[in-house]
């Protein structure tokens, strides 16, 4: 038992086309930076995170910050 979260990605919205390779990249620059994720789901397009249940809000923060960064390097990179 415990905690995950699960964003899946899309490329585009209307047609909910799955964008595993966009996971994908994202997975890679959270490592990069020292956050290990994992990617799942039918298509391997779902970004998982399963922080443990005692996670302190700061560690929160920091996962939230280089979740933002992967996100922008990837869109714009």
């Amino acid at each position: 038992k415990g905690l995950m979260i699960g964003r899946e990605l899309v490329s585009n919205q209307s047609k909910k086309t799955p964008d595993s390779k966009k996971a994908a990249k994202i997975k890679d620059e959270c490592m990069k930076r020292g956050v290990l994720i994992g990617t799942g789901g039918i298509y391997n397009n779902v970004l998982r995170l399963q922080p443990p249940l005692i996670i302190k809000e700061e560690q929160t923060h920091h996962v939230l910050n280089i979740l933002d960064i992967s996100f922008k390097t990837v869109d714009h990179g």
